[in-house]
């Protein structure tokens, strides 16, 4: 069984942004906004530990791709809701 670490897990999802979502350029996982970062690690630790949790690999690949299908859904919501164009 593989474990993820805090940063692989925030790096993985910030590629899934940056290859779906962002159309004015490429994000840094070193997003200059402390408060925004401070506020990703409250979701990010709790997917971190759950993630670890998994006893098999089948699981945890289970895990990552519905992890990433809920962001997409969220992603899309929320930018439905701020009027941008999908």
């Amino acid at each position: 069984m593989m474990k993820i670490t805090k940063s692989q897990l925030k790096q993985i999802i910030m590629e899934e942004l940056n290859e779906t979502h962002y159309e004015f350029g490429p994000l840094s996982v070193d997003v200059p906004d402390q408060h925004v970062m401070e506020k990703l690690a409250q979701v990010v630790d709790p997917i971190v530990d759950a993630y670890n949790e998994l006893a098999s690999s089948e699981e945890q690949e289970t895990f990552e791709e519905n992890l990433v299908k809920e962001i997409d859904g969220y992603v899309q919501q929320w930018r439905q809701q701020r009027g941008e164009e999908i």
